[in-house]
């Protein structure tokens, strides 16, 4: 299964590569892409995957990563085709991109997963977020960063739909009601 994903990833890679060069070099406007389309339903009727969106999902692809290297980077082609439209469609900076493309793998992350992780800022609360601590000055190395693992803001309170500007007593008493109503 993963090696037909990586060949379907290097095959709309490839198609995206030519979309690109040929808008590039010979002047192909968009209507390139609407021909294309009728082309490929015309010749390969039974294939999906090749509607005028996915199209341009696939230049999208190629101009993403294009600066990488020749071939499809190596972290695309081991994930999905939607978990790569998720990452295109709601991730423009390259590196965020990277950093939720490795997180997918390592973590193994649901497409769904993928999204919620995104709207919620993971990369934000986890990654970019500056750090206001000593712990790497008072404690030794091994100490400060399990101390730093375990301070991070995993808590995400959006279930307790708190409106902006709550005090600390209406989180506690979201909690507390929250509490009564599970028990």
């Amino acid at each position: 299964m993963l090696a037909v994903n990586q060949e379907l990833i290097a095959l709309y890679w490839e198609i995206g590569q030519q979309i690109v060069e040929r808008q590039e070099t010979a002047g192909w406007g968009d209507a390139v892409i609407t021909q294309l389309e009728r082309d490929l339903k015309r010749e390969m009727h039974n294939l999906e995957g090749f509607s005028r969106r996915n199209l341009y999902r696939m230049r999208t692809l190629y101009l993403a990563y294009r600066k990488q290297g020749e071939n499809v980077p190596q972290l695309v082609a081991q994930i999905p085709w939607g978990h790569n439209i998720v990452l295109l469609e709601k991730v423009k900076d390259p590196v965020e991109q990277t950093w939720y493309l490795q997180q997918t793998l390592e973590e193994g992350w649901s497409r769904n997963i993928l999204i919620h992780q995104i709207e919620s800022k993971l990369y934000t609360r986890q990654v970019s977020q500056t750090k206001s601590h000593n712990f790497g000055q008072a404690l030794p190395s091994p100490q400060s960063e399990l101390v730093e693992q375990a301070l991070k803001d995993p808590c995400v309170l959006d279930f307790l739909t708190l409106k902006q500007g709550a005090k600390e007593r209406d989180l506690q008493n979201a909690l507390l009601e929250k509490l009564r109503d599970f028990w």
